[in-house]
């Protein structure tokens, strides 16, 4: 009887629930080692030193957005509705845009760090340290990209946790046994995202899975991307500009309270981005197929469950986290309960944004992302200059709220409008559905 169930049930949908089950508890994994090593680390550190991590981190972040230069998003749709026999040359092209934004921001990391580096508290050695972190993680991502697309959830959970535990392993190295204080914790994950990115793209270079980039699918690659590129870049200043504004407005020690909550409330991301990891490939081609009402009404409903469970998985960890967290954290964090709550209610509108987000990138809706993106930014600005004058330093995570809600309601409004049935939506110039351009 269950064989005969298990037959009824479509080839890919059973590929992306059994896809769905690695991502989640590799991303489940992966959520819960940064937060086990939490005890260990405000143990160890100060709030401002903690925080100078965190602000490491943020820099690193912002730099691995711009230099994968919307690479995500452009790679999978090649791996997914592009012509197979020019995927290779698509990555190889790819990666060429990356390596290239990877050594340009790197050397003008040190011309910008005389206005970057006091915002971010680091020297001109650790400011361009982190771009260069940002740049190792771009080539771990497109790795894990092309792994994604190709639904090789093992190999992609492989090296997911291998990169987690070869940072887990070097920070208690350098910060517990050599008692390197935040320089140890930079350290690790400087040196775990260099060899995790470059072993992967040599890996794919030894089985011949990168092909001969083309100037056809640079220029492609590029365009897509680089469209894309404000909307990724700015949302993801939102979510670690907050770092900043309380290091201006505020000290490194209420940033090194404030990350804790955050990366506690980022727990709920994990949840949101292991269900997109398992899903967006077959999201793409199922967005490809529907051509009638019948087919658009069963996205909508799949769609809603994914959501549903992404509010009951997300709603659980919160209460698990409130209950248990201030038992295992230094008690010179305890104030980061504060954040933790409204940080929560933004991670779960991101969770939900990855699944709206998909006919955005299919029908390439670039002017909408660009535009979107800066108004957000807008928003995120006012909201949280206005809330730090009113609320004090709560006041940054009301902006990451009303910043996260805005770009979800963007996301929901168009993916309704694009995946209609009938003539071709009219949202920009450049919102149809292509195979590269």
């Amino acid at each position: 009887m269950i064989r005969r169930l298990a037959s009824r049930v479509p080839a890919g949908a059973l590929r992306s629930g059994k896809a769905a089950a690695v991502y989640f508890g590799t991303s489940a994994l992966n959520a819960i080692v940064p937060l086990l090593l939490l005890p260990v680390l405000t143990a160890r550190l100060t709030p401002a030193d903690y925080g100078t991590v965190a602000l490491f981190q943020a820099v690193s972040t912002l730099a691995n957005v711009f230099i994968y230069f919307g690479m995500g998003s452009t790679v999978m749709r090649s791996m997914t509705v592009g012509p197979e026999h020019e995927r290779r040359d698509y990555v190889a092209s790819a990666l060429v845009i990356i390596v290239a934004v990877f050594a340009a921001t790197t050397f003008l990391g040190w011309g910008v760090d005389a206005l970057a580096g006091p915002i971010a508290g680091l020297s001109v050695l650790w400011f361009t340290l982190a771009i260069a972190t940002g740049g190792f993680m771009s080539l771990n991502q497109l790795y894990l990209i092309v792994l994604q697309a190709r639904m090789q959830a093992v190999s992609f959970s492989f090296v997911q946790i291998g990169t987690a535990a070869l940072n887990v392993g070097l920070t208690l190295l350098f910060v517990v046994s050599m008692n390197e204080g935040w320089q140890g914790r930079v350290s690790a994950i400087v040196l775990s995202f260099a060899v995790s990115g470059v072993a992967g793209i040599l890996y794919m270079a030894v089985r011949r899975e990168i092909g001969r980039p083309s100037v056809k699918h640079i220029k492609d690659a590029a365009q897509l991307g680089g469209a894309t590129l404000p909307h990724s870049l700015l949302n993801m200043a939102m979510a670690v500009a907050d770092r900043f504004l309380l290091n201006i407005f505020f000290s490194d020690s209420v940033v090194g309270v404030y990350a804790v909550g955050s990366q506690l409330a980022s727990g709920i991301m994990f949840i949101g981005q292991s269900i997109h990891g398992a899903v967006q490939p077959q999201g793409l081609k199922m967005i490809a197929a529907a051509k009638t009402e019948a087919q658009r009404r069963r996205l909508g409903k799949i769609a809603v469950a994914i959501v549903g469970l992404i509010l009951v998985m997300s709603i659980a960890y919160v209460v698990v986290v409130a209950v248990f967290a201030p038992s295992h954290i230094d008690p010179k964090f305890h104030d980061f309960k504060q954040y933790f709550f409204l940080l929560s209610i933004a991670s779960i509108f991101q969770s939900i944004y990855f699944i709206f987000s998909y006919p955005l990138f299919y029908y390439r809706a670039t002017k909408v992302l660009a535009t979107t993106g800066f108004i957000l930014a807008a928003v995120f600005a006012a909201v949280s200059l206005g809330g730090i004058y009113v609320f004090g330093s709560i006041g940054v995570s009301l902006g990451i709220v009303s910043a996260r809600a805005g770009l979800l309601g963007v996301a929901v409004h168009y993916a309704l409008k694009l995946t209609a049935i009938g003539p071709s939506p009219s949202v920009s110039s450049n919102a149809v559905a292509q195979t590269h351009g």
